[in-house]
């Protein structure tokens, strides 16, 4: 069976394939709370992500030759339809970690809010 989404979806994966500003623009959206709701069907994890506009983006496992699974993307934004890994779905995938329980997304928050007081 191919490994699922928490296999897949990682900060560090996230970050590569968005590069780093990217992901830095997507950690900001989602920590300003601009995501969701965050809905998983069929192996499809989606969300409308809210800024100057709003985007559908959504996440999807895709299993290539061999066996490796991989992360497909897509988004509503120039950017995305342009087939590059926005901060949209940069963000998406931080709120899919966050609503799963990933440790590390909700100790940055934390200390996020910490330098917010």
């Amino acid at each position: 069976m191919p490994p699922g989404f928490n296999a897949v979806i990682t900060e560090k994966n996230l970050r590569a394939l968005a590069g780093g500003l990217s992901y830095s623009r997507g950690e900001e959206y989602f920590e300003s709370g601009l995501v969701g709701p965050v809905s998983e069907k069929n192996g499809v994890i989606a969300a409308k992500v809210h800024g100057s506009h709003t985007y559908e983006s959504r996440l999807k496992l895709v299993t290539e030759s061999r066996g490796k699974t991989s992360l497909d993307h897509s988004c509503s934004c120039p950017v995305g339809q342009d087939g590059d890994f926005c901060k949209h779905a940069v963000a998406l995938g931080l709120a899919w970690l966050d609503k799963n329980g990933e440790v590390a997304v909700k100790w940055l928050r934390f200390l996020r809010q910490g330098d917010k007081q």
